[in-house]
């Protein structure tokens, strides 16, 4: 029963921690990625959600290098948008970005939940709560459990997943197997880097049942229903290359894999000094050399080969983006957790208290520096594209179509809701043959000053900090 009560109390601070700044415009850290995935929800919120044909707002050849005129957004199958979508449209306590934040959270919780569950099963409680607790009070953990991007929900599902397959192994249940298989087939779906968390699983299933495993139908039949919706997902995108960003940058973008940058970037900027505050590396590196307990069998080790895999494939996506991180979470939480119970616990080779006292120091120094460097993510930089976007909302035709120019940015293009163009190097004559109706500027570059001359051209709406223009169709 007190194991309960703690976690509820995590629990609480975690949803408190992750409010801030709730209702937030999606123009914070990210906010390209963010309004990608809420433009999908956006999507499916005005037309009906298809999941087959996911679709966002920009309409530009920008992320494929091919023209996409009907906005298809093929990347991760749509289930996260899918939900998003149908919760803001059938209740109206929050608008869609706040909604998004919301299960974002919702998500993050449960994700808390599943690594208690299953840390406590294959070590013990405490190690269990403490694992909980980094998780839900890291800085970068927080900022990223409440962003509009379908990682939260990948954890959730690769943890869930996780924890009924440690349970088969001990209770081989059929429910335990299909709920395993399914929740693993979801996550996979969502993001298919939650493959890198399946290493243990594979451990621990040969330890349990030995290469009798490889005999068995049911391995296969496990097997298929994880493996099967994922392949038959990238079989159908590839009938819409347009939809598909260019994604060959993320393996190993200006040859960085492996080399004394890539370590830097990874290990001393973000994972030491972003995440853990620096101060974090004391606990974590003490939980990597701490005792097994007996039902632990390297699980969390592997884990961690696993996460260290992935960084090394997508070497160019990890350097670039630091969301791409956010995967590292559990295991860096329950190696914490693991170093923290060892230091904290009465021991002969140390000196008690004051071991207690270094830890309790290095944790609170660990998140006040983490926090120092991950505040700014909640700021947003430009509120003139949110002032502009709101405006043009009210302004404009529902099916206009913008250009949004913010050098690729489709922030300021999802801040009016229309579908359109986030760039235009391509030029407005080019533009306005694509269907091109309205021009949104926050910027009076030399392009936007063309546009508003133009006596063909319909001042909407001018300010100081943005005009919005209606083009004249007849160029």
């Amino acid at each position: 029963m007190k194991h309960k009560i703690l976690l509820i109390l995590i629990l609480l601070l975690a949803l408190i921690l992750r409010w801030y700044k709730i209702d937030n415009p999606l123009a914070d850290w990210h906010s390209w990625r963010q309004a990608d995935t809420a433009s999908v929800s956006q999507e499916y919120l005005k037309n009906g959600i298809d999941l087959l044909h996911p679709r966002f707002h920009d309409l530009s050849s920008f992320p494929s290098d091919l023209d996409n005129p009907q906005g298809y957004r093929m990347v991760e199958f749509p289930l996260y948008n899918a939900i998003h979508a149908f919760i803001a449209g059938n209740f109206t306590t929050f608008d869609l970005d706040q909604w998004g934040r919301v299960l974002s959270i919702a998500y993050s919780l449960i994700s808390i939940v599943f690594l208690y569950a299953l840390v406590s099963l294959l070590t013990d409680r405490y190690t269990g709560l403490l694992s909980a607790f980094f998780m839900a009070v890291l800085p970068f953990s927080v900022y990223y459990s409440r962003v509009v991007l379908p990682d939260p929900l990948m954890i959730t599902l690769t943890l869930a997943g996780s924890y009924y397959f440690v349970k088969a192994t001990s209770q081989p249940k059929f429910s335990h197997f299909f709920l395993s298989s399914t929740l693993l087939a979801f996550a996979l779906l969502v993001k298919p880097y939650a493959i890198f968390y399946f290493l243990p699983l594979v451990w621990l299933g040969l330890l349990t049942w030995g290469f009798k495993l490889l005999l068995k139908p049911s391995t296969y039949i496990f097997l298929i229903i994880v493996f099967t919706p994922l392949i038959l997902w990238r079989l159908w995108i590839q009938q819409f290359p347009e939809g598909i960003p260019s994604n060959l940058w993320l393996y190993n973008y200006m040859n960085i894999r492996l080399r004394p940058a890539w370590w830097r970037w990874l290990f001393y900027e973000r994972l030491s000094l972003l995440i853990l505050g620096a101060f974090g590396l004391l606990p974590f590196l003490t939980g990597l050399v701490t005792k097994l307990k007996p039902k632990e069998h390297y699980f969390f080790h592997l884990w961690l080969v696993g996460i260290f895999t992935y960084l090394v494939i997508f070497a160019g996506g990890n350097v670039t983006h630091d969301y791409y991180q956010a995967i590292t979470i559990p295991v860096l939480a329950v190696f914490l957790a693991k170093g923290t119970r060892f230091l904290v616990k009465p021991n002969p080779s140390l000196i008690w208290p004051f071991t207690l006292l270094l830890v309790s120091a290095c944790i609170a120094l660990s998140l006040a520096f983490s926090w120092y460097q991950i505040k700014g993510y909640y700021q947003v930089n430009n509120w003139s594209i949110v002032e502009a976007g709101i405006r043009a909302d009210k302004l404009l035709p529902a099916d206009a179509k913008v250009i949004a120019s913010y050098n690729g940015d489709t922030a300021f293009l999802y801040q009016t809701r229309r579908s359109g163009w986030p760039i235009s190097f391509w030029g407005i004559p080019y533009l306005l043959e694509r269907g091109a109706t309205h021009y949104v500027s926050v910027n009076f570059d030399d392009q936007t000053n063309q546009v508003i001359s133009d006596p063909n051209n319909t001042i909407l709406e001018q300010t100081d900090r943005y005009v919005i223009v209606e083009l004249n169709q007849s160029k």
